[in-house]
């Protein structure tokens, strides 16, 4: 078992899956199996945050905010730089993966804001 928030083993693969079922709506390969509602509340913003995670808000488990271009994302992340956009607007799901392990706090942060760099400026950019 585990808490849902930390703890998971994902493969890049599995975490663009679970970007693909929040874009579209719930459903993954036909099959519906979170609802609509629940993806919406998940991915609307429930509490300002400042600017946590490069992100204005937190909604379910997902960070919320706008790209350079003002199209809304959701943002899950986890341990050592795994992340998940959406970007429902362009209909794109992006997912990074990398490894922080035995790199300092301030160390992890710019590796993140690298990573954050490239998909905000080159990745979403080019769709």
């Amino acid at each position: 078992y585990n808490n849902g928030g930390a703890g998971l083993y994902l493969a890049p693969r599995d975490m663009q899956a679970i970007g693909t079922m929040v874009l579209d709506g719930g459903r993954f390969q036909g099959r519906q199996v979170v609802s609509a509602a629940w993806i919406q509340a998940m991915t609307r913003s429930q509490i300002a945050t400042g600017s946590g995670m490069a992100t204005p808000s937190y909604g379910y488990a997902w960070w919320v905010g706008q790209t350079r271009a003002g199209d809304a994302f959701h943002l899950a992340n986890g341990w050592g730089g795994q992340f998940i956009f959406v970007v429902p607007a362009k209909g794109l799901t992006i997912t990074t993966a990398s490894g922080t392990g035995g790199m300092t706090g301030t160390a992890t942060m710019a590796q993140w804001q690298r990573i954050f760099d490239i998909v905000y400026t080159q990745i979403i950019q080019a769709f």
